[in-house]
């Protein structure tokens, strides 16, 4: 939505279009780094020594950033083309949250169809 808002500063000048949805990534970043900062010194105040998975940390974070950078580029090209995807779309994140296996246990059965989905999602309670 943030192409949408801006549309006027995109058509003027010239301005790189990607900086409005980048813009929408790293804005959260900053808030990320500042609550790892008191992470990282309420652990050390309580003495807990992480192991070394800690070195993975800085990939998964730019995965998580790469990620969410072409879903909300997807995203933001489809409200572009369809005006009305953005009344849909909170529909459409409401059904994938009610649709992960979050409350109910994944050791139930599934269908086949279904299983990669909820194999998939992070926020799985086995």
């Amino acid at each position: 939505m943030s192409v949408l808002y801006n549309a006027g500063i995109m058509t003027k000048v010239y301005f790189p279009r990607l900086v409005m949805p980048i813009s929408g990534i790293l804005s959260p970043l900053v808030d990320f780094f500042i609550a790892f900062i008191i992470l990282i010194l309420m652990m050390a105040y309580y003495g807990f020594v992480p192991t070394i998975a800690i070195v993975l940390l800085p990939l998964f974070i730019l995965l998580a950033l790469a990620t969410s950078l072409a879903i909300g580029l997807w995203l933001s090209a489809l409200n572009i083309k369809y005006r009305d995807f953005q009344y849909t779309l909170p529909f459409i994140i409401q059904l994938g949250l009610y649709a992960s296996p979050i409350v109910y246990p994944s050791s139930r059965q599934m269908p086949s169809t279904t299983e990669f989905y909820c194999v998939s999602r992070e926020l799985i309670h086995t």
